[in-house]
């Protein structure tokens, strides 16, 4: 309510008023009474359990009245109370879910600390900032603990509904990409510095293999694509509808005449994401699948207002062309990757009618640890050096198996990429970026697939 208040300040005030008492009213009761809601309801706690507590809850509800009221009270709070209420415990975790609220909390002090309205008490928020650095590092893979994925590149935190974690993080990440760049700010991971549009980038990447970017080519949204799971495990849409058959259907004979029947779910829970595929990037669509088939609301919440940011404005371009419009500029690089090839590449193929002359200029812009490997991220400039306008470009190498910011990587084509969406054409002279992260100090081997030139 503390957070709504603010959507309506401006448009109906008296509303938003309103929803600042009641939140106020609901933070005091909670603070003074404290404990566990599944307490009181014993019944949701083999389901929905409070894992962590309330104490995140607590420091949540606080930072939003904060944002706001502007009032003194609760910056006093969740300083005062940000070690005794676990928000500076440390985790680097990036989970943000119906259970936990500590990412948000981390991603919103920082936020405030970027208002510039914190006052005496900037040290105590940028100690909130330094977790929420700290899980951005470890969604970048630039940290001493990364964040584990598969190995097309989704996040994996736990077995059970892992896309609810997923959605949830990727949502901070973008979150958080935003209030750097709307404060012309940049982030430091392992001594690299990370532009605000390689987060925004980074959840979308996400959010792409959730729709279908991914080595099934499948999407783990309801309705959405070619392919996309056709049983997932929901008793509403596994039941006919009503409207089909209006005989009753009881509790007991759902079960037993609905959830064993071979044919997909009669009703299409369309938008629903379910809770997608194990470490191995693998999926069994069926409806005893209650692991990676469950659908809920807190796995489709996050991605509705990912998907809202990413159509609203998507990553800004640049005069060349890069979806990335700010240079990646990475310092503390080593002396030792002066070996590392840097000179052109052209790549010179027959079309129907034209010689195709396409420079790729690949550079090393940083290199980090992780655990005992060395990683390297390569920037690349394609260059169109024809005299024609280069369209329909298809982009193809088998060593790009790490994330690639920049590039769209065609559905059911691993391999393959084509140009960032906005752009879709190639003028001649024109360049356009795009980076990777490699495990090898030496340039990958790209080729063309597909262009042409008019």
């Amino acid at each position: 309510m503390a957070a709504a208040s603010i959507v309506f300040k401006d448009s109906d005030p008296d509303y938003s008023s309103t929803l600042v008492t009641h939140a106020t009213q609901l933070f005091n009761f909670a603070d003074k009474f404290r404990a566990n809601y599944d307490v009181s309801m014993p019944v949701v706690k083999d389901f929905y359990g409070s894992v962590s507590g309330y104490n995140d809850e607590l420091l949540w509800a606080a930072m939003w009245l904060l944002q706001a009221t502007s009032d003194p009270y609760y910056q006093n709070y969740v300083v005062q109370n940000a070690v005794a209420l676990g928000g500076l415990a440390g985790t680097g975790s990036i989970e943000f879910s119906w259970d936990s609220k500590y990412s948000g909390v981390h991603i919103l002090a920082s936020k405030i600390l970027m208002d510039g309205t914190t006052g005496l008490n900037t040290d105590a928020f940028k100690a909130y900032q330094t977790q929420a650095e700290s899980a951005m590092c470890s969604a970048l893979g630039m940290s001493a603990s990364p964040m584990k994925r598969t190995s097309g590149g989704l996040f994996h935190v736990q077995d059970w509904n892992n896309l609810h974690v997923v959605t949830g993080a990727s949502f901070l990440i973008a979150a958080y990409g935003d209030y750097l760049a709307r404060y012309s700010q940049t982030l430091t991971c392992s001594g690299q510095i990370v532009q605000p549009s390689e987060l925004l980038a980074l959840a979308q990447q996400q959010v792409d293999y959730i729709l279908g970017t991914n080595p099934k080519s499948f999407s783990y949204m309801v309705g959405y694509g070619t392919s996309y799971p056709q049983f997932p495990h929901h008793r509403g849409a596994s039941i006919v509808s009503i409207k089909t058959n209006s005989t009753f259907v009881a509790c007991g004979a759902g079960y037993e005449e609905w959830f064993q029947s071979p044919e997909p779910n009669p009703n299409v829970l369309t938008g629903a994401v379910v809770g997608g595929p194990d470490q191995d990037d693998n999926y069994t669509d069926e409806r005893d699948n209650v692991q990676g088939g469950e659908s809920a609301t807190y796995n489709s919440g996050p991605i509705v207002g990912l998907l809202a940011r990413l159509a609203g404005s998507s990553l800004s371009s640049s005069s060349s062309g890069s979806e990335l419009s700010e240079a990646v500029t990475h310092t503390n690089v080593s002396e030792s990757t002066s070996t590392y090839a840097q000179q052109n590449q052209q790549i010179r193929g027959e079309t129907d009618e034209y010689d195709l002359k396409l420079d790729i200029h690949q550079e090393l812009v940083s290199k980090w640890r992780r655990g005992k490997a060395t990683l390297f991220k390569v920037q690349c400039t394609v260059t169109n050096r024809n005299e024609h306008a280069a369209k329909k470009l298809i982009l193809t190498s088998d060593e790009l198996q790490g994330p690639v910011i920049g590039l769209h990587r065609l559905r059911g084509r691993k391999n393959s990429f084509t140009l960032p969406k906005k752009l879709k054409a190639l003028q001649p002279g024109e360049s356009f970026t795009f980076t990777y992260v490699s495990v090898k100090a030496r340039k990958a081997d790209i080729s063309v697939k597909q262009v042409l030139l008019e």
